[in-house]
């Protein structure tokens, strides 16, 4: 196994401990700042009472995605939480898929049946709303599941109307509505369906309850002014983070080779195997999914990546990574971007985004992304800012896979191309939206999802979940 603070191959020798750049240590009042601008925003808010009980019951199927990280938020109470159905409108979130006894996925809902008695009288009786809470993840609406769906709930004498389907997927809805229609006459009465983005309120209360009453914030924050005051140059262009090995992350660290920018970066590459992923032997026909140029200059490369040791920064490839973890601060303050490789490329009928970007956000990065289209529109949506001052930011908007994979690649390869001695002034340009992006998360970001995305789908599930003649109404 490699060691990350005296890697054996020269081309990867990154910073030993004693040489990264220190951080400040008067940030005391910084971080007091940050503090007290966090708590304005959250005490401003006025919490009403809670629209709708949530139901908990201690059953294996619950889903606690989206419940536990509404209520996660300290600064609200928007879901009274019960154990018992007390004849009130409750919502009951259940796993999407579940992986039960057997070890596998269950994705023809057969789990349903073992909904708690009362709860299934209730959902009978016209009262209550199951929510299939899928909002950690983001997959397409693929017919064969929706019909096993639908199925599973006539099976059951459960009303569609009682059921709502939470998704990252900005796209799903419309998936699951041509699916609809294309049944004609003799479809079923459709469920809701709601995006809802786990992710997003998961950082923002890590960041809130963890990260500012730290110093660690605004040690970050402080270190990166000193850095951008100074006009310092960088040891490296970009970081490119790629714990688990699937086929897009291959792709892009066999095109990192391919062009002969290993040297310009900061790159973790854990091998063919790590403890969430493997693709050793395989690894060649997995390429073949990648809607990456020059595939078989890639393939011929292989070899060479096959032999290599891991390339690590923070994390070992056989350990867990945790999901909610803003990395090693050196490898930012040393370098200028990030080239994040998302959970996915393909795109039709698929648009979301992960916690992946707020990695390098929460590290004072401009980025690129390697990813869905359209991800960076659902970060501004967020209130996030991006970066076409300097950005090349067209691939975004390109439907075609292929293409906007040849188009964030052909950006790389211009903002590698600029001299070192350039980057202290392009990185005083970019200040301004990074500095934006890094405060967005000391309040801000949490009131946005109280009042604009979590309050209108938490009232969108109180009408669903009382009685039938309001979920008609609201249909109608």
């Amino acid at each position: 196994m490699q060691d990350t603070t005296r890697p054996v191959d020269r081309k990867r020798r990154y910073p030993s401990r004693d040489d990264r750049p220190s951080l400040p240590l008067r940030v005391k009042s910084a971080g007091n700042l940050l503090l007290r601008r966090f708590r304005q925003h959250a005490d401003i808010v006025v919490a009403p009472p809670p629209l709708v009980g949530l139901l908990r019951q201690g059953h294996p199927i619950e889903a606690g995605w989206f419940a536990d990280s509404v209520m996660g938020d300290k600064a609200h109470a928007p879901l009274r939480p019960i154990a018992d159905d007390d004849g009130a409108p409750f919502i009951y979130p259940v796993v999407n898929a579940y992986t039960g006894a057997l070890g596998r996925t269950d994705k023809t809902y057969g789990y349903l049946e073992d909904l708690p008695p009362p709860v299934l009288h209730a959902l009978r009786s016209g009262r209550g709303l199951l929510v299939l809470d899928h909002s950690h993840e983001g997959g397409r609406a693929v017919s064969q599941h929706l019909a096993a769906l639908h199925g599973r709930l006539a099976l059951m004498e459960i009303d569609p109307r009682r059921v709502m389907f939470l998704t990252q997927n900005v796209r799903y809805e419309e998936g699951y509505r041509n699916w609809h229609r294309a049944l004609g006459d003799g479809a079923p009465e459709p469920i809701a369906v709601a995006t809802y983005n786990f992710s997003i309120r998961q950082f923002a209360n890590f960041v809130s309850d963890h990260l500012i009453p730290s110093l660690r914030f605004a040690q970050r924050r402080a270190s990166y002014l000193q850095s951008i005051a100074r006009g310092r140059e960088r040891s490296r262009h970009f970081v490119c983070l790629n714990y688990a090995p699937r086929y897009h992350r291959l792709a892009t660290m066999l095109t990192l080779m391919h062009l002969n920018l290993e040297d310009r970066g900061y790159i973790s590459f854990p091998g063919f195997t790590t403890a969430k992923y493997s693709i050793a032997g395989r690894a060649e026909s997995l390429l073949d999914r990648a809607p990456f140029p020059d595939l078989d200059a890639l393939k011929a490369l292989l070899p060479t990546l096959a032999t290599q040791p891991p390339r690590i920064l923070d994390t070992q490839p056989m350990d867990d990574t945790p999901v909610l973890d803003i990395g090693s601060w050196w490898y930012y303050i040393d370098s200028w971007f990030s080239l994040i490789t998302e959970s996915g490329v393909v795109g039709a009928g698929h648009e979301r985004v992960t916690e992946k970007p707020f990695k390098p956000i929460l590290g004072l990065h401009p980025f690129l992304i390697v990813g869905l289209p359209r991800t960076l529109r659902i970060l501004r949506d967020h209130g996030f800012r991006t970066f076409a001052s300097v950005f090349d930011e067209s691939y975004d908007e390109i439907d075609d896979d292929g293409a906007r994979m040849a188009a964030v690649i052909a950006e790389l390869r211009r903002l590698c191309a600029i001299a070192p001695g350039d980057w202290p002034t392009i990185g005083q340009t970019l200040r301004e939206n990074v500095l934006h992006n890094f405060d967005h998360f000391t309040g801000p970001l949490q009131r946005h999802l109280r009042e604009r995305v979590e309050a209108p789908l938490i009232e969108r599930m109180a009408i669903l979940a009382a009685h039938d003649t309001l979920a008609r109404q609201l249909r109608s």
